[in-house]
């Protein structure tokens, strides 16, 4: 089997073309066979018709030896025979036997043919001349003759149909052959612009990131597959990228709780730690890193589960009650604020109620915790006919327009020092957000104003079929939300 394209499309071609060649050659053949073969005929019926004719309504035709020999073409062989089945009289320029063609017509009816192959390829006729009186020169005297038999000889139709297959089968072939050898060198040079690619996605492999495909003055086809490759190029250097900063920012995160972890432990091993309340301390500030880690830990596996498109559990849920529940919360934590819930009083969907009640508590969460103590919160819900908008909005300081495209991306901190609660955040709240709203099939977006607030909004579908079981057969168990972040 041939693997190559070039190799594919030159073989097909060349049989397109063998197959056309091949069908016109066969034609030329049959028709010039047929044109021949029908000639013989028309020949022979020709003789017939003109004897035929001076015979029709008399009781005797009478013509001589010359006048009966020009009805005879060129050629040709005509034998009379009598009533006895007797030769009586031979005609004609050809070297047929006339014995052979008497017993050769044995068996024929007038008006038809038959082809003998003995002593030579000859179309052998039939007609009857009752009553015809042919006039002889030597010897002197008349014969009568009931019927004629004509031969044709075919043997040089036969040659001329030989002659015209071979210069045709010499000709196809030949034809074939040139046609192969153009075919494969087009395509070559057609194919040159793949060639290049593939050179230059080897050497991008090979780690020249920056290189993409040419793309101008290639053709429409191969500009459009060069485009669709660097951009999935791009795409995957933006992933690569990603990546690394999302590797980068995880061990960021994870050094500072492992070096506080490991300086108590190293205080420990010392002996500087002797004393009692020295020691509950240390093991305090321990629990409290290891807490950290875990959180840090739980949200990354939780983002690489969305990412990996794990379906949830989907079950008719109340928005307005689970965001009644995180606000009820909030509140007792951050008694100093007006946290607010103001909307529709009730937002039937479809989908895993713990993963959207985790949406508003992160929603809720960044709103206090990036906010300076007492500014108000407001979560209002909207239920339209298609979807169910969620805003969360504060009267905060903001955010700069230069940090406002990059609020969902994760590990991204417009500034580490604005959480108001001196620890600061993992950065992965709003990623969780925007990841667990696109598996609900919704968006996320954000407007704020510095000096004026912001307001985070999430838009989910109104109606969504409740998903099938998983594998188990059972119901995804449902998981308890997370801290306010």
């Amino acid at each position: 089997m041939i693997r190559s394209i070039r190799g594919r499309l030159t073989l097909v071609l060349v049989l397109l073309l063998s197959a056309g060649l091949v069908f016109v050659s066969v034609g030329s053949v049959v028709l010039v066979r047929r044109y021949l073969s029908e000639r013989v005929g028309s020949s022979l019926a020709t003789v017939a018709s003109r004897v035929t004719a001076g015979l029709a309504g008399q009781t005797g035709y009478e013509l001589d030896v010359a006048q009966l020999q020009l009805l005879i073409p060129v050629g040709n062989t005509a034998v009379l025979v009598d009533t006895g089945g007797q030769v009586v009289l031979t005609l004609g320029t050809g070297r047929a036997d006339a014995g052979t063609l008497v017993a050769a017509a044995a068996g024929l009816t007038a008006g038809h043919t038959r082809v003998i192959e003995r002593p030579e390829p000859m179309v052998v006729a039939l007609i009857d001349t009752p009553g015809l009186v042919v006039d002889r020169v030597t010897p002197a005297g008349t014969v009568h003759a009931e019927r004629m038999v004509v031969a044709a000889p075919v043997a040089g139709d036969r040659g001329t149909v030989r002659l015209i297959t071979l210069v045709t089968t010499s000709g196809t072939l030949i034809a074939i052959t040139l046609m192969g050898l153009l075919a494969s060198l087009l395509i070559r040079v057609g194919l040159r612009p793949l060639t290049r690619m593939a050179h230059t996605a080897d050497a991008i492999a090979a780690g020249h990131r920056d290189l993409r495909l040419p793309v101008g003055g290639t053709g429409p086809e191969t500009e459009k597959l060069a485009a669709a490759v660097n951009k999935a190029f791009d795409a995957q250097r933006r992933a690569e990228d990603r990546l690394r900063t999302f590797v980068a920012d995880a061990s960021h995160e994870l050094r500072t709780p492992l070096a506080t972890v490991n300086g108590w432990i190293d205080l420990y091993v010392q002996g500087g730690l002797r004393d009692p309340e020295q020691l509950d301390h240390a093991m305090v500030r321990v629990e409290a890193e290891v807490g950290r880690m875990r959180l840090l830990v739980d949200e990354l596996s939780l983002l690489a589960r969305l990412d990996a498109a794990r379906p949830l559990a989907r079950d008719e849920v109340d928005v307005v009650g689970l965001a009644a529940e995180v606000v009820d919360d909030a509140r007792v934590v951050t008694a100093d604020r007006g946290i607010e819930l103001t909307g529709a009083a009730r937002a039937p969907l479809h989908g895993d109620g713990p993963r959207l009640q985790q949406v508003l508590r992160n929603l809720v969460g960044n709103a206090v915790q990036h906010t300076r103590p007492g500014t108000p919160v407001t979560v209002s819900i909207t239920v339209r006919p298609e979807h169910v908008d969620i805003e969360v909005r504060d009267e905060g300081d903001g955010i700069a327009p230069e940090h406002l495209a990059h609020v969902f991306e994760r590990f991204y901190r417009a500034d580490p020092s604005r959480s108001r609660d001196g620890v600061g955040s993992s950065g992965l709240g709003l990623a969780i957000v925007e990841a667990i709203v696109a598996a609900h099939g919704g968006t996320t977006g954000v407007t704020s104003a510095v000096g004026a607030g912001t307001t985070v909004r999430v838009t989910l579908p109104a109606t969504r079929p409740p998903a099938a079981p998983d594998r188990s057969g059972t119901p995804a168990r449902p998981v308890a939300p997370g801290p306010v972040r």
